[in-house]
């Protein structure tokens, strides 16, 4: 994978303020890998694709969940989800990327799994310290990130519960479950 190549194109699909996050994301993941001991490169590239289906329709995600393999829940939840778990599978079919390694840290940089892969873990919590979030917490989730990075994912978890709740949103069943570390 190349991912000046694949850095540019998504440049070219997404808008000019979701691209500068995600090359916070993906500084903030390349951090994250060096100090967790993961392979940079592959942090990076999941970090460039996480967010690329982020402006895709909500019209192209109902087709694709009528015609994909997905549970039934997601039909329920929007954009929020959609672009995560499906996004991964227009990431695959547009840089013809199997890899279901960097194919899961995108789906689940919106939800966390109960099975997370270091690799997750560094999307999911890059996705929500990188330098341009100013969210409650933020700065603690940052400190947390480079000392203990299951920490780390569960002040997010509780952050972003507390978010949706506080709002009268539904919470989805994984992220609930992964918050209440069911296996």
């Amino acid at each position: 994978m190349n991912i000046d190549y694949i850095t540019r194109e998504v440049e070219a699909e997404v808008n000019p303020k979701r691209f500068a996050h995600i090359l916070r994301v993906e500084e903030m993941a390349r951090r994250l890998a060096v100090r967790w001991n993961y392979d940079e490169e592959r942090a990076a590239l999941a970090a460039v694709l996480h967010d690329y289906a982020k402006d895709v329709s909500d019209e192209e995600f109902r087709r694709r969940l009528k015609r994909g393999d997905y549970p039934e829940v997601f039909k329920d939840y929007g954009n929020e989800i959609w672009h995560g778990w499906i996004g991964a599978d227009i990431v695959a079919e547009k840089f013809d990327i199997h890899d279901e390694e960097i194919l899961n840290a995108i789906r689940r940089h919106t939800t966390g799994d109960t099975t997370m892969t270091l690799l997750d873990k560094i999307i999911f919590v890059a996705d929500y310290i990188e330098e341009g979030r100013d969210l409650p917490e933020v700065e603690e989730a940052r400190r947390l990130a480079f000392v203990d990075l299951d920490a780390a994912v569960q002040l997010e978890l509780a952050n972003t519960i507390n978010f949706l709740n506080k709002k009268g949103a539904r919470i989805f069943p994984l992220t609930q479950e992964v918050f209440d570390g069911k296996r």
